[in-house]
């Protein structure tokens, strides 16, 4: 039974993304199991402990996902009011969810699966869903207006297989939205032991690798990199890219 402390337990389950916020949360009295408050960091558990929980603050979207865009959209000032969007990997429509919230009069909700879109969202005019839909073959007879935003949060799939599609519908000057993976951007020799990526080496090597495809194959101008306020899937670090491309080509 492999054991590990409980600050470093926080960051592989994705409940912090780094240790500081991890020792942190545990320093609140936020972490606690069963049977009582958890509250030091060097706490020796079991890696595979379901009953260790965090009190997080509560949000009301329809997924987590929703905290992701919000820190994008916040974090580089980018107003969606009155915006046509693709949401790429739409799933249960956290992403859409804060797009109509800001303000934005359109989204196309593209997902390849079916049934994922929350009810309180399902019937709502201004999403037009587009379940069983491979983004890769996207085309005008599903996206009828041209695209303003294009956001994206896509799992087991690269950005440069997912994302030409749609830069090929989306207006001249589009803004881009983009979660960088790194897991499903490495080689396959690179992804460590339980597909978890965590040598920042890689983060760093990836986060270029899709900067350089997005400027130099595709004319963006990319505003920045930030980490996402929440981990992705086994713990994994998220980076958003955004940018816009330039008008002439």
């Amino acid at each position: 039974m492999t054991k590990i402390r409980l600050d470093e337990f926080l960051l592989q389950k994705g409940f912090a993304p780094n240790i500081q916020v991890a020792q942190s949360l545990i320093m609140q009295g936020k972490v606690h199991n069963k049977h009582e408050q958890l509250t030091k960091a060097g706490t020796q558990v079991n890696i595979n402990d379901t009953d260790i929980k965090v009190k997080l603050p509560k949000h009301n979207y329809v997924s987590r996902g929703a905290l992701k865009l919000i820190k994008a959209l916040d974090h580089f000032k980018i107003n969606p009011s009155g915006m046509v969007c693709i949401d790429l990997g739409s799933s249960t429509g956290g992403f859409t969810e804060v797009l109509l919230e800001q303000g934005a009069e359109l989204v196309f909700a593209v997902d390849v699966g079916y049934g994922e879109l929350h009810h309180r969202l399902r019937d709502n005019p201004q999403i037009i869903v587009l379940e069983k839909t491979n983004a890769r073959y996207l085309t005008e007879k599903q996206i009828t207006i041209q695209p303003d935003l294009i956001v994206c949060d896509a799992s087991f799939i690269s950005l440069t297989t997912i994302l030409p599609a749609s830069f090929a519908l989306a207006k001249k000057d589009c803004l881009l939205i983009a979660l960088i993976k790194p897991q499903f951007e490495v080689e396959k020799h690179e992804v460590e032991e339980g597909g978890i990526i965590k040598n920042p080496l890689l983060h760093q090597k990836v986060c270029s690798k899709i900067k350089a495809w997005l400027e130099e194959e595709h004319n963006f101008e990319i505003f920045g990199i930030v980490e996402s306020p929440i981990l992705g899937a086994k713990g994994n670090k998220e980076f958003l890219i955004v940018g816009q491309r330039k008008k002439t080509l």
